[in-house]
């Protein structure tokens, strides 16, 4: 499996959770932005300065530098480009998965 797939299921996976996760039941463990989320985002370098970390960011889509900044990345994620970053109804039709190069 190459890269690119690796970091569109993982990134399918936990967008996936963080879609039920308000259906989840109160025992039942939810995905953590901080501790699962950026953790792939910077694993696929997403978040370095060479890429989307850059104080400009890249194909006008910004994160914080290697995750710095965990509340404006879920923003940007969640709310950037008008929510079409991410699409927690239907997952497959993320932008964020969509363009994973």
């Amino acid at each position: 499996m190459n890269l690119t797939r690796l970091a569109a299921f993982a990134l399918s996976a936990v967008l996936t959770g963080l879609a039920c996760s308000n259906c989840l039941r109160a025992d039942e463990p939810s995905v953590s932005f901080r501790y699962e989320v950026l953790p792939a985002l910077s694993k696929q370098g997403c978040s370095s300065g060479a890429c989307h970390g850059s104080p400009s960011g890249k194909g006008g889509f910004r994160l914080s530098l290697r995750g710095f900044d965990p509340q404006f990345d879920r923003l940007t994620l969640l709310r950037g480009d008008r929510g079409r970053r991410t699409n927690r109804l239907v997952p497959r039709e993320s932008l964020l998965l969509q363009k994973p190069t």
